[in-house]
Protein backbone atom coordinates (compact mmCIF):
# COMPACT_ATOMS: atom_id res chain seq x y z
CA UNK A 1 0.00 0.00 0.00
CA UNK A 2 2.82 2.34 0.87
CA UNK A 3 3.93 2.42 -3.17
CA UNK A 4 0.82 2.56 -4.13
CA UNK A 5 0.13 5.88 -2.07
CA UNK A 6 3.78 7.09 -3.33
CA UNK A 7 2.44 6.07 -7.56
CA UNK A 8 -1.07 7.96 -7.20
CA UNK A 9 0.60 11.01 -5.70
CA UNK A 10 3.27 10.76 -8.49
CA UNK A 11 0.49 10.26 -10.53
CA UNK A 12 -1.44 13.79 -9.40
CA UNK A 13 2.13 16.05 -9.23
CA UNK A 14 2.57 15.24 -13.16
CA UNK A 15 -0.93 15.58 -14.14
CA UNK A 16 -1.07 18.97 -12.20
CA UNK A 17 2.49 20.00 -14.12
CA UNK A 18 0.33 20.63 -17.36
CA UNK A 19 -0.92 23.91 -18.39
CA UNK A 20 -4.39 23.27 -16.69
CA UNK A 21 -6.56 25.85 -15.23
CA UNK A 22 -6.15 25.75 -11.09
CA UNK A 23 -9.41 23.80 -10.96
CA UNK A 24 -8.88 20.93 -13.07
CA UNK A 25 -5.18 20.74 -11.69
CA UNK A 26 -6.59 21.10 -7.71
CA UNK A 27 -8.94 18.22 -8.68
CA UNK A 28 -6.90 15.91 -9.79
CA UNK A 29 -4.37 15.98 -6.95
CA UNK A 30 -6.92 16.32 -4.35
CA UNK A 31 -8.67 13.28 -6.02
CA UNK A 32 -5.80 11.73 -6.14
CA UNK A 33 -5.13 11.84 -2.31
CA UNK A 34 -8.77 11.78 -1.65
CA UNK A 35 -8.48 7.99 -3.47
CA UNK A 36 -5.32 6.81 -1.28
CA UNK A 37 -6.73 8.48 1.84
CA UNK A 38 -10.18 6.38 1.48
CA UNK A 39 -8.64 3.19 0.56
CA UNK A 40 -6.25 3.96 3.46
CA UNK A 41 -9.29 4.30 5.91
CA UNK A 42 -10.90 1.48 4.79
CA UNK A 43 -8.00 -0.67 6.20
CA UNK A 44 -8.20 1.15 8.92
CA UNK A 45 -12.12 0.45 9.64
CA UNK A 46 -11.26 -3.45 9.34
CA UNK A 47 -8.14 -3.12 11.61
CA UNK A 48 -10.61 -1.91 14.23
CA UNK A 49 -13.37 -3.66 13.83
CA UNK A 50 -10.42 -6.60 14.04
CA UNK A 51 -9.55 -5.39 17.49
CA UNK A 52 -5.74 -5.03 16.30
CA UNK A 53 -5.86 -0.97 16.69
CA UNK A 54 -5.58 0.62 20.47
CA UNK A 55 -7.55 3.58 21.12
CA UNK A 56 -4.30 5.75 21.60
CA UNK A 57 -3.86 4.98 17.71
CA UNK A 58 -7.26 5.11 16.91
CA UNK A 59 -7.35 8.68 18.65
CA UNK A 60 -3.85 9.05 16.57
CA UNK A 61 -6.02 8.45 12.91
CA UNK A 62 -8.79 10.46 14.09
CA UNK A 63 -6.89 13.48 14.55
CA UNK A 64 -4.64 12.68 11.49
CA UNK A 65 -7.86 12.44 9.32
CA UNK A 66 -9.68 15.59 11.01
CA UNK A 67 -6.50 17.70 10.04
CA UNK A 68 -6.35 16.22 6.63
CA UNK A 69 -10.72 17.11 5.78
CA UNK A 70 -9.42 20.79 7.29
CA UNK A 71 -6.46 21.31 4.82
CA UNK A 72 -8.57 19.94 1.88
CA UNK A 73 -11.31 22.14 2.51
CA UNK A 74 -8.32 24.90 2.22
CA UNK A 75 -7.80 24.01 -0.84
CA UNK A 76 -11.57 24.24 -1.61
CA UNK A 77 -11.71 28.04 -0.23
CA UNK A 78 -8.04 29.01 -2.34
CA UNK A 79 -9.97 27.29 -5.24
CA UNK A 80 -13.03 29.14 -5.13
CA UNK A 81 -11.12 32.31 -3.95
CA UNK A 82 -10.33 32.34 -7.46
CA UNK A 83 -6.48 32.34 -6.94
CA UNK A 84 -3.80 31.43 -9.89
CA UNK A 85 -2.18 28.38 -9.86
CA UNK A 86 1.00 29.80 -9.41
CA UNK A 87 -0.13 31.88 -6.08
CA UNK A 88 1.65 30.81 -3.40
CA UNK A 89 -1.44 30.32 -1.48
CA UNK A 90 -2.35 27.99 -3.45
CA UNK A 91 1.01 26.27 -3.48
CA UNK A 92 0.34 26.22 0.25
CA UNK A 93 -2.86 24.69 0.09
CA UNK A 94 -1.84 21.75 -1.79
CA UNK A 95 1.69 20.67 -0.02
CA UNK A 96 -0.59 21.22 3.41
CA UNK A 97 -3.11 18.94 1.83
CA UNK A 98 -1.04 16.37 0.45
CA UNK A 99 1.47 16.38 3.26
CA UNK A 100 -1.65 15.53 5.56
CA UNK A 101 -3.01 12.73 3.14
CA UNK A 102 0.63 11.22 3.42
CA UNK A 103 0.83 11.68 7.14
CA UNK A 104 -2.36 9.75 7.41
CA UNK A 105 -1.84 7.69 5.11
CA UNK A 106 1.37 6.89 7.06
CA UNK A 107 0.25 6.70 10.65
CA UNK A 108 -2.51 3.88 8.77
CA UNK A 109 0.27 1.66 7.43
CA UNK A 110 2.49 1.62 11.01
CA UNK A 111 -0.35 0.24 12.94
Amino acid sequence: MKYLFYCLILAGILITSGCATANRNTYRATSTAAISVDTAMKIYADLVVAGKVSVENQDKVKKAYSTYQRSMLLVQDVVNSKVLIDDATWTSAMTSALSAAKNLVTLIQGL
